[in-house]
């Protein structure tokens, strides 16, 4: 099993798209590749690196974004049907602030 922790956004959680793609095809060849962000709108980057992880065979998990109980509000790139959509609960099981 290969594991490998890449980066690619900064201390504050915040960077470039063109970073996130970039980190996720080092995932390829990998079995998991975990995305603890979400990206604002759809981006053509990020799909292309869905695209080459998912022909590849890695699982892409990415976080959901806790925005409410809807599939609408589920965050890019979870919300691609090739990623599996997580995210938090409390202790009551509600949605994590």
């Amino acid at each position: 099993m290969r594991i490998d922790d890449l980066h690619a956004l900064d201390a504050t959680g915040h960077g470039k798209e063109s970073d996130v793609a970039r980190a996720m095809v080092g995932c390829v060849g990998s079995d998991v590749a975990l995305l603890a962000l979400s990206v604002d709108g759809k981006s053509k980057l990020i799909e292309r690196a869905i695209t080459l992880l998912d022909e590849g065979d890695t699982i892409v998990v990415a976080s959901a974004g806790n925005a409410g109980p809807c599939l609408s509000c589920v965050s890019y790139p979870a919300s691609d049907p090739r990623v599996v959509a997580v995210a938090a609960v409390d202790a009551r099981g509600a949605l994590a602030s």
